[in-house]
């Protein structure tokens, strides 16, 4: 599954299968983006990179200085 694949006139029952779709699945990151994501930090699928302890940080940063 990638960006252009997602089913978006189907309601929303695709989203259930994010998480668990490989990093490529989102727009923007193609095949070998995912295979480098891979190699550098372990991320196989989207929930992987959700849960990344840097991903967190940056969120983390972004909404502390979004409510200065």
């Amino acid at each position: 599954m990638n960006a252009g694949q997602l089913p978006l006139g189907r309601g929303l029952s695709w989203l259930r299968k994010v998480p668990a779709a490989p990093v490529s699945a989102l727009k923007g990151v193609f095949d070998r983006k995912g295979e480098l994501l891979k190699e550098a930090f372990g991320i196989k699928t989207v929930a992987d990179l959700a849960d990344l302890k840097y991903a967190r940080w940056a969120q983390a940063l972004v909404t502390l200085d979004v409510a200065k």
